[in-house]
């Protein structure tokens, strides 16, 4: 709870996103090396590889979501401010709390701005008492309410990330399992026909 007291306070963050601090708390202790465990993080142990730290952000910073040109017309914006307030569980993207429209994104197309932080101003007292929207492309909203620590570590106790590469999924047990189950259902449906390289053409993907 002094992590989440920290985090919130650092960048001037409502007490609404409490339970969001609270579970990127978890997800970080996850990925931090403890004594009990011999120096190894929890994330390693539980899947014996360890965790790829490359995409951690810092809690709270202001940063802008790339809007798809499917979702917008040449008059709009091309991206649009938030808040980065956490992880998500099953992906490696970020969370992110647009104020303006009292939305929650997961998404991996940002761009952070570390060093700033959300003014509130006079929109505060409006963002507490507005209903957060929803649509197809948000998948949570900020928790609001009355909830007991013990249900905020049981939802964000370790994370599940997808490996960022062939590389990383190799060293992970479950993932060499899933890509093999993947392979043989390919290989029995003759999906593909395996060939020779054409000698003046390049490989998809490979540089």
């Amino acid at each position: 709870m002094e992590m989440v007291r920290c985090m919130l306070h650092e960048k001037n963050l409502l007490k609404m996103f409490w339970a969001e601090a609270a579970n990127t708390t978890v997800f970080l202790q996850n990925r931090l090396p403890t004594k009990l465990l011999e120096e190894k993080t929890p994330f390693e142990v539980w899947y014996n590889y360890k965790p790829s730290l490359s995409f951690l952000k810092i809690f709270g910073s202001i940063c802008f979501v790339h809007v798809p040109q499917i979702k917008r017309d040449k008059h709009d914006k091309k991206a649009i401010p938030g808040i980065f307030v956490g992880y998500s569980a099953i992906s490696k993207a970020y969370k992110v709390y647009h104020p303006q429209t009292q939305k929650m994104a997961i998404t991996r197309d940002v761009h952070f701005h570390k060093e700033e932080q959300w003014d509130w101003g006079d929109s505060q007292r409006n963002i507490q008492l507005a209903d957060p929207l929803q649509d197809e492309s948000f998948d949570d909203s900020p928790i609001r309410g009355t909830r007991s620590l013990e249900d905020i570590y049981q939802r964000s106790n370790v994370a599940i990330c997808e490996p960022e590469g062939y590389e990383e999924a190799k060293q992970n047990p479950e993932w060499q399992k899933a890509m093999q189950e993947e392979i043989s259902m390919i290989e029995k449906n003759c999906t593909w026909e395996l060939v020779d390289k054409p000698l003046d053409k390049n490989i998809i993907g490979m540089k």
